[in-house]
């Protein structure tokens, strides 16, 4: 395989927009406006960006960390830890998913727990034209814990293990750039 389609080393990028569509054998560290993975990660992926999305071939062997405005998920993710408006998950995240997030539109599957702060959570659910067939896309195949300001209905399958929830206090936005501070002071250190 060629050094344009694979990179044996940790990948530093920054643009306004960018595109990997390359295997990258390490770690991915971007900060740019728009980011769309392509392509196989082989470790963890830091992004700060306006938008992310991980294609239908986009594989992320392990982590991926992002603070961003928008974020899709349509491939395969190992983790996610998400800081971020709208989270959409129509793929699939292997493991856990740590997601704050105004709104987080679930239509793919998680494959253990999610630990969410939200607004706002949504579950596909396709009906075939009858009352009692229900066909879940949406689904947690763990435990869901999550926080909101208000107790969110969660349809009935869409999570096989035990739904928690806590009410979520009115947090300051002084609070909330502290902790987008501290992220950010951490992950520039890790760069």
């Amino acid at each position: 395989m060629s050094e344009e389609n694979f990179k044996q080393h940790d990948i530093y990028l920054t643009g306004d927009n960018i595109t990997i569509d390359y295997v990258v054998d390490g770690n991915l560290f971007v900060f740019a406006n728009i980011v769309t993975i392509n392509s196989q990660i082989g470790g963890d992926a830091f992004i700060f960006a306006n938008s992310v999305t991980v294609g239908e071939q986009g594989y992320v062997f392990s982590n991926l960390f992002t603070v961003s405005n928008d974020i899709s998920v349509q491939g395969v993710v190992y983790d996610l830890y998400a800081l971020s408006r709208n989270v959409n998950i129509t793929g699939y995240v292997y493991r856990d998913i740590r997601v704050s997030s105004d709104t987080l539109n679930l239509f793919g599957t998680i494959g253990r727990n999610a630990y969410v702060s939200c607004s706002n959570m949504n579950f596909s659910q396709n009906s075939d034209g009858q009352e009692d067939t229900t066909v879940l896309n949406g689904i947690i195949n763990g435990n869901l814990e999550y926080s909101s300001q208000n107790e969110i209905t969660i349809p009935d399958g869409s999570v096989t293990g035990e739904v928690k929830y806590n009410e979520q206090k009115a947090t300051s936005n002084a609070s909330i750039q502290g902790y987008l501070i501290s992220l950010g002071t951490i992950v520039a250190t890790a760069i």
